[in-house]
């Protein structure tokens, strides 16, 4: 059982250089797997929003290198609008009743999500759930 950890450390350890050097010559190998993280279905809840908007579906998908996200409530769907990604940060605006600009700033990991939305009238706490990872 010794021998067998200390196979497995010295391969671990002969691993890290190669891993350490691929990512200089390609760093945006941690993005990509980031992004991954955040494309697919989320069911998300806003804490404190109005009835219509405090449980949904967000669709998350990227298309020709940008992304697009989609708010569906029971009441309909909201496109999102500047959708930008940082890592596993995402991004973007909706507008309810077409008028009233609706802020999200979420964040990704094992497969939850977390963050805030931020309107004219107050501040709400977001949490969600993948329900859909991409293929």
């Amino acid at each position: 059982m010794v021998k067998f950890i200390g196979v497995l450390q010295f391969f671990a350890a002969s691993l890290l250089p190669n891993l350490q050097s691929h990512q200089e010559l390609n760093p945006n190998v941690s993005c990509e797997i980031m992004d991954l993280a955040i494309e697919g279905v989320w069911q998300f809840e806003v804490f404190g929003a109005q009835s219509l908007y405090q449980e949904g579906l967000l669709f998350i998908e990227k298309e020709n290198e940008r992304y697009t996200v989609d708010l569906k409530f029971d009441n309909g769907i909201l496109s999102g609008y500047d959708v930008q990604v940082h890592d596993n940060q995402l991004n973007f605006n909706a507008n309810i009743s077409g008028v009233e600009r609706i802020s999200f700033v979420l964040l990704f990991e094992d497969g939850k999500l977390e963050g805030e939305s931020y309107s004219i009238n107050n501040t709400s706490q977001v949490k969600g759930i993948r329900k859909v990872p991409v293929d």
